[in-house]
């Protein structure tokens, strides 16, 4: 208190409504969090007992209410992570937990801070200033718009076709700073002459569909890499330009992968269906939510060659029903659906099967060559870095489904 009669000096705000020294701690914590277990461990417990104490007042998950209260209690011999295990699947089709069915709505500030923190700690390892232009560019041709990022103010957000952001180039412009596509978008624009950053997103990248057989392999189309799913806060995977691996942000999701057909647990480095829990979400919690995305986790002897502890993801496409019993892996290679089956399974997924094989369709939803002129009637959803709760990203079409909880 100060004794001179004047009123006391309140701490600038930052642009999450917290002080700028809050804003700061975030910052540290995300950023170191990536690189220390002991304290990763620590921040994906406690918000973890702060998601289950959220989703237990929830019409979603009320017949694990009781479940989910035990593994929010922060007291010896309750453990939040065995009663995650207990909690049924929530897929996608099933009732969403929306923010009106919450008894209490905590903390819904905290997590906009805490995604601007993690946001931040992508900038940073790709040279962004606080201050930057982050572009959607999409494949079809689109008037070009922009506002604020909801996230973090300082940020602008731009969203234009692929054509738009090519005249741009074409004129000398600049679209943005962070240039966000899918694989063939990224190629396009740096074909264009784009020098900005480029974090490729919504699609599989040329190396994995070169594991699956579809391309003939190649440099990732960008030096980033994002996995994005409309229902988590954060971005579920990043992968940097200083690593092959793409990163799991455990510090805002929790990433299990579930055998396609007994939906359990498999082991480590072995496919299957992904359930994704939002960490940061108290507000509108999402607990194992099957999201139809099939993916690895990989083996982790240590940390990453990059000093990153977080789990390492591959992402192999989206859940496909089979088309018959016979066990081995499957992918839609065609933009028309047309299936091609792979007798001779890659020897680098070969030991990462499921027992019964393993289903998945990689195809391009928007290939260029048809999109890239097409103004479509009604918006397609799209995948974006800055993806926010009125920009649906990620929304795989699969009849796989997980079971009402």
């Amino acid at each position: 208190m100060r004794t001179d009669g004047r009123p006391p000096v309140r701490p600038r705000r930052g642009s999450d409504g917290g002080s700028d020294a809050g804003t700061e701690s975030r910052i540290r914590c995300a950023a170191t969090a990536e690189r220390d277990a002991e304290l990763l461990r620590k921040v994906r417990e406690r918000r973890l007992r702060a998601v289950l104490s959220a989703a237990a007042g929830t019409r979603a998950y009320r017949k694990s209410a009781g479940i989910l209260r035990q593994g929010a209690e922060d007291a010896a011999g309750h453990s939040p992570w065995a009663a995650l295990d207990e909690v049924p699947l929530l897929g996608r089709g099933r009732r969403r937990p929306g923010a009106a069915d919450a008894a209490v709505i905590a903390r819904p500030r905290a997590a906009a801070a805490e995604r601007a923190a993690i946001d931040r700690r992508l900038f940073d390892a790709l040279g962004l200033p606080p201050s930057f232009t982050c572009t959607a560019v999409v494949p079809w041709r689109e008037p070009p718009a922009s506002g604020p990022c909801l996230y973090d103010p300082r940020i602008r957000r731009r969203r234009l076709g692929l054509r738009e952001a090519e005249a741009e180039l074409a004129a000398g412009g600049r679209p943005g700073d962070l240039l966000v596509g899918t694989p063939a978008v990224c190629a396009a624009l740096r074909a264009a002459g784009a020098d900005a950053a480029l974090a490729s997103a919504w699609e599989l990248p040329r190396p994995t569909r070169a594991l699956l057989g579809i391309d003939h392999g190649g440099p990732p189309e960008a030096p980033a890499e994002l996995y994005t799913v409309a229902e988590m806060t954060a971005p579920v995977a990043v992968r940097y330009p200083d690593c092959r691996a793409m990163h799991v942000n455990a510090d805002a999701v929790h990433v299990e992968v579930l055998h396609p057909v007994t939906r359990r647990p498999v082991p480590t480095g072995t496919a299957g269906l992904l359930a994704l829990t939002d960490l940061l979400n108290t507000a509108m919690p999402f607990v194992r939510c099957v999201v139809g995305d099939v993916g690895v986790l990989l083996d982790a002897a240590g940390p990453c060659a990059c000093g990153r502890v977080t789990p390492r993801l591959l992402l192999l496409g989206r859940a496909a029903a089979p088309d018959s019993v016979t066990a081995r892996l499957t992918v839609d290679a065609g933009p028309r659906g047309v299936v091609r089956h792979l007798r001779h399974v890659p020897d680098e997924l070969r030991d990462r099967l499921p027992d019964g094989g393993l289903w998945l369709s990689a195809a391009e939803r928007h290939p260029l060559a048809v999109w890239a002129d097409r103004v479509p009637i009604t918006t397609p959803p799209t995948g974006a870095l800055m993806s926010e709760p009125d920009v649906p990203v990620r929304r795989p079409v699969t009849s796989i489904d997980g079971r009402d909880a």
